[in-house]
């Protein structure tokens, strides 16, 4: 039992440190897919819209104001 808690104690840091890790790698995977859909927007001004012949889809991605 004791050559298993030791074990434990040498190995415990080590998949701490590799589960922070993982965390902070899909963290950042998220980031990256977050800029690369704005560097995708088009932002248009109501009057470019107004001369659009049709209507394309419009998709409200404002974060909201703080009050």
């Amino acid at each position: 039992m004791i050559p298993f808690l030791n074990l434990f104690r040498e190995l415990a840091p080590l998949l701490a440190r590799r589960r922070r890790i993982e965390e902070r790698r899909h963290r950042d995977d998220i980031i990256n897919q977050s800029e690369e859909g704005r560097s995708r927007i088009r932002e248009i001004s109501p009057g470019e819209l107004a001369k659009f012949r049709e209507l394309p889809l419009i998709v409200e991605v404002r974060e909201e104001e703080a009050t």
